[in-house]
């Protein structure tokens, strides 16, 4: 199954690649982070030494969706710790535009949501107030650029990595899948 907004044109460029992808992330805030993504199971577990553990995962029974690496959009699909504490996990569709790529959670009071902001970056927000930037290619390797004006707490930075290496970041702008589009249905000279 082909998503035409993620940076990749079919599955078999998705760069998703099954059991047991992991990576240490050196966090120039944080420290190093491990992550360890399953896609084949669909679990997720981000830690580090200044940061709280987070455990993402697919419910079994679930669809599983080669375009998402944790597998599936379905909120109801996923259960979701940090640190300890049961949290919910609320992925948009997914569509047509970038914002339908968007994933909220709510952990001690806070409220994150990861959005799309460029085809391959997603922003970070904290009770709506844009705190950094991400980018995965959903294989479990993650950049965070933290915004130097906020100041970022230890489960911003574990809830931020968990979302960004679950669901990748990033999507084409909608007027890119319409160029697209018209390109498709243009004859080849």
């Amino acid at each position: 199954m082909s998503d035409p907004n993620l940076p990749f044109s079919s599955t078999g460029d998705a760069p998703f690649p099954g059991p047991g992808s992991m990576g240490t992330i050196t966090d120039g805030v944080f420290g190093n982070i491990s992550v360890d993504l399953d896609t084949e199971h669909g679990t997720l577990v981000v830690e580090g030494e200044r940061i709280p553990r987070v455990e993402l995962s697919r419910l079994p029974g679930g669809t599983n969706n080669e375009c998402v690496p944790i597998g599936t959009r379905d909120g109801s699909g996923l259960s979701m710790a940090v640190a300890g504490t049961q949290v919910r996990v609320s992925p948009a569709r997914g569509h047509l535009t970038r914002r339908s790529y968007r994933v909220d959670t709510t952990y001690g009071g806070t409220t994150y949501r990861l959005v799309p902001c460029g085809d391959a970056d997603s922003k970070l927000l904290k009770n709506r107030r844009h705190i950094g930037v991400f980018t995965s290619r959903g294989d479990g390797s993650v950049e965070a650029k933290w915004q130097p004006s906020m100041k970022v707490q230890p489960p911003d930075a574990a809830v931020g990595y968990t979302l960004a290496a679950a669901f990748g970041t990033g999507a084409k702008s909608s007027f890119e899948l319409i160029l697209d589009a018209l390109d498709a249905f243009t004859p080849a000279k």
